[in-house]
């Protein structure tokens, strides 16, 4: 056995001496290996390191459920917008053929619909807000999604 001398990372620790354990015959699958020569300390892995990546994914799992709440919200945004769209289409369409406007589901929250009519065109404006996600994103306003739908009157 050889005597070796681990230094502490504290400043003014003094040296301990550890005894560590060497290859002193060589085994037939050694005789191959350059790693392990007669000679060469068998060195098992710092204590100190133990739970590193632990501490790591404890880090950073916060940081990645928040990144994945943002998504799901402007995931949520982009299927209210499909729908304010769907919904000025349907009623513009509706609006042109003469018809009254249809029942329109268009998610969570209202839709306003505006109806305009200028020559033989009709304009409609439909209009949701989506209040902001809440949680880490409490911070962010609500978000107002609007949609124009523009179709010539049918005639009649």
């Amino acid at each position: 056995m050889a005597d070796e001398l681990v230094v502490g990372a504290r400043s003014g620790a003094t040296p301990t001496p550890r005894r560590t354990p060497t290859v002193t015959s060589t085994p037939a699958s050694a005789a191959t290996s350059p790693a392990l020569s007669p000679g060469t300390p068998l060195v098992a892995p710092r204590c100190g390191e133990r739970g590193a990546v632990t501490a790591e994914a404890a880090a950073v799992l916060p940081l990645l459920l928040a990144l994945a709440w943002g998504l799901l919200w402007v995931i949520c945004l982009a299927s209210t917008q499909v729908r304010v769209v769907d919904t000025a289409r349907e009623v513009a369409r509706a609006a042109a053929r003469g018809e009254t406007a249809p029942d329109v589901a268009s998610g969570d929250g209202p839709v306003r619909v505006s109806v305009s009519r200028s020559g033989d065109t009709v304009r409609v404006v439909a209009t949701s807000t989506v209040g902001g996600p809440g949680g880490l994103f409490a911070v962010l306003p609500a978000v107002e999604l609007t949609s124009t739908a523009v179709a010539v009157e049918e005639p009649s």
